[in-house]
Order: structure tokens, then sequence, then C-alpha cells
């Protein structure tokens, strides 16, 4: 059930109550001017009273279960945070696991592991290959080439793990377009996808150099979920980065892609395809320990 805080409505009562008083005392002397203040002033104390409540004050959780401290984020973004479940929402869900596979050109398909948690957490491993950052310091086992920072760049930061919980420290966030089509607007059939269309300027913390990069966040209109992230990255802003998204499902209460992929000016880097995933608590183990 959602649960409302009734001290976030003192403002307004108060405000309520002081204007009757006001008003009780001889109306005609203020020739209409009070019941316009009177009017203004409440709708601001109502405002102020109901901003606490745009930013998730009012999430629904499960009986019982510690809320979390959820991510700030405005409130055109809210309903992108809450179709994610409980992961998000509650303690005992924190960490998502990911076993499968990645497919690159030219090559097979190689297994792979990969563990977020909240809050920024991120590991992934592929055979001798790991790339590891603990919420404030990255590893990478060999040297990071440019494909290395790649995979951690879609892997995580793109992600809404890396994204949600990186939000305050945004520099630029727009809300840029909603339902908005990705042809030219003049078919009469076009049949989607609509999009939710976000403009972020971010600082990336689990790549070298801590690079800040402006980006481009589609979310699903349908759905309220993640869709594609599109950037310039490399040498001058060069390559065109889209890291997309795709095949959600349900896993204990909470959303999480099946397939995941990179392109760079429209050459596809990678395909990562989930073939299991699991939500548990949170963990102090040593999979983000850095050696």
């Amino acid at each position: 059930m959602i649960q409302v805080d009734i001290s976030l409505l003192i403002p307004w009562l108060w405000i309520t109550f002081s204007l009757e008083k006001i008003c009780s005392r001889d109306p005609k002397q203020f020739k209409g001017k009070l019941t316009m203040r009177a009017n203004s002033i409440s709708r601001i104390a109502f405002l102020l009273a109901a901003v606490p409540l745009a930013y998730g004050q009012g999430t629904a959780t499960t009986v019982g279960a510690t809320p979390l401290k959820a991510p700030l984020v405005p409130p055109a973004l809210a309903t992108k945070l809450a179709a994610l479940g409980t992961r998000f929402a509650v303690t005992g869900s924190e960490r998502l696991t990911i076993v499968g596979s990645i497919v690159r050109p030219s090559a097979a398909a190689v297994p792979v592991h990969i563990v977020y948690q909240i809050p920024r957490k991120f590991h992934y491993s592929e055979g001798t290959k790991t790339i590891t950052y603990d919420g404030a310091n990255y590893y990478y086992s060999a040297s990071p080439s440019a494909a290395d920072t790649g995979l951690c760049e879609s892997l995580f930061e793109d992600s809404v793990d890396g994204l949600f919980y990186n939000i305050p420290n945004a520099s630029l966030m727009r809300n840029l377009m909603s339902r908005a089509r990705l042809d030219d607007g003049k078919a009469k059939n076009y049949t989607g996808p609509y999009l939710d269309i976000f403009q972020l300027i971010l600082p990336l913390p689990s790549l070298p150099n801590d690079p800040r990069r402006t980006k481009f966040f589609y979310f699903d209109s349908p759905t309220q979920l993640l869709d594609r992230v599109r950037y310039l990255s490399g040498t001058n802003g060069q390559t065109a980065v889209e890291t997309g998204f795709k095949t959600w499902q349900r896993v204990a209460g909470s959303s999480a892609p099946s397939v995941i992929t990179r392109t760079e000016n429209g050459v596809l880097q990678f395909t990562l395809t989930s073939t299991s995933a699991s939500i548990t608590a949170a963990a102090s183990d040593a999979t983000f320990t850095l050696p």
C-alpha cells in the first residue's frame, strides 16, 4: 500500500487555517485581493508539501520489507525507476547476478558472469578477464583496451544500475521528448517504438581518467524500461555508440534485460545474452574486492 507522511501536509494545513482566520475579520476591506492571494498561497503551499511525494516518498513496498535508500530521481524518471520493481525499492534484493555468454564478430560465444549490486557496484568476468568497480575505484585485470572500457561502459555505466545512483552527479539533465518516434514522423502505419528521451551529462568513474560524457537515454514509453543509450565517444567524439537493452524479463519481482548489445558507428561490437539471472541481498564478500 502507498504510505504518505501526514507531516508533509502540515504547511498547507497551517496556511489554510491562517487564511481562514484572516478572512473572518472583514473581507470587504480587501476588495477581492485577499481571495486572490489566498488562492495563490494555498496552491504554492500544496506544491511545496507535495514535492517529497513526487520524489518517491509514496513508493509502494512489500509488507514487512525495509525500504531501501532509493536513488534521488526527478519526477519524470520516477515511473522508470518504479518499472524496475523491488530491486530499487526494498532491502534484500540489491544484488543482480547474470550468467550468460558474449559473442563478438567472427568469434565464438564465451561464457560470462556479471554481478551488479546497489549502489553502483559492478563485477564482470570472462575467462581470465575481470573488470571490477567497488563504488569508488576500478580494476581491470589487464591494461584496459578501448574494447575493455567500451564493454564496461555499456554493461555498467549505461545500465540502470549505473544510471540511477549517478543522477545526483549529473551536470545536466533534460527531458527532451515523450513518446518520440524514430522515423521522420510521416509514416501513417508506424507501429513503434515510442520512446521517452532524456539527455544527461554524467561522470563515468568506472572508466580510466574518469571521463564526463553527454548521453541520451531512451526509455520504452509503454513499458517504461530502458531501451537504448546513444552518445559520442572516442578521440574527438568521432565514434557514435549505441547500447541496447532488449528482451526484459521479470526476476523475483524485478526487471532485468536478457540481451545487451553495443554498436560503434553502426558496427556491432558484441551481443551479451543472459541464460539465467538471480536476485539476492547485498553481500560484503570478495566479489568487489580490488587486488
